[in-house]
């Protein structure tokens, strides 16, 4: 009778373990080890509007269930010495050696985009790549296998070929549902109430 309230109160306990985890998970993932030297645990506005002091209760282990703690990876810790960029989130994956651009062409870009407009040019992504993978520890385009790779920019090609029109299009066309001429313009058509 007692190991079978032993074995219930485990079963019990492994439930609610289970049920708490998310919970403790944004916590653990934002500003644990973050106290000392350069470093500050901050907060990511782009989010949810927050001031960097509201983020000083995720430090502790009391505050992990209250806002702003609670929301995943709202505030993060950052080294002041290092630009402010937000960590890229890990895929677990091994930095490649073969270079992005390396993979996806120039002939490539020009076969699925050969009309395309300012500012999509070759250059430019391969530019922005490079920046933003010498800015984080987890690269774009460039982790894992080289098959891996093949599929983030076959992934990444599509989407964006997508809503680009195959980057020709190089604002939202359809910015609003109805439009209306007026004064040698082109404008939204305001939404009447019935």
């Amino acid at each position: 009778h007692q190991s079978s309230q032993i074995a219930n109160l485990a079963l019990k306990m492994r439930i609610l373990l289970l049920l708490l985890a998310p919970l403790a998970s944004a916590q653990d993932l934002s500003c644990v080890g973050c106290i000392g030297g350069t470093k500050k645990c901050i907060g990511d506005t782009t989010i949810q509007m927050l001031e960097d002091d509201d983020c000083v209760p995720c430090l502790k282990k009391s505050g992990k269930w209250t806002w702003p703690c609670n929301v995943e990876d709202l505030c993060w810790c950052w080294d002041s010495s290092k630009p402010k960029y937000k960590p890229a989130l890990t895929s677990g994956l091994e930095p490649a050696l073969t270079k992005p651009c390396d993979i996806f062409t120039e002939e490539m870009f020009d076969k699925i985009a050969p009309n395309a407009v300012h500012p999509y040019t070759y250059e430019g992504l391969c530019d922005t790549i490079e920046m933003l993978n010498e800015r984080y520890d987890e690269k774009i385009f460039m982790m894992g296998t080289l098959q891996q790779q093949k599929q983030e920019w076959a992934a990444f090609l599509g989407h964006t070929t997508h809503e680009s029109a195959q980057y020709t299009a190089s604002r939202e066309a359809l910015v609003c549902a109805r439009t209306v001429e007026k004064n040698a313009g082109t404008f939204c058509k305001p939404c009447d109430n019935n």
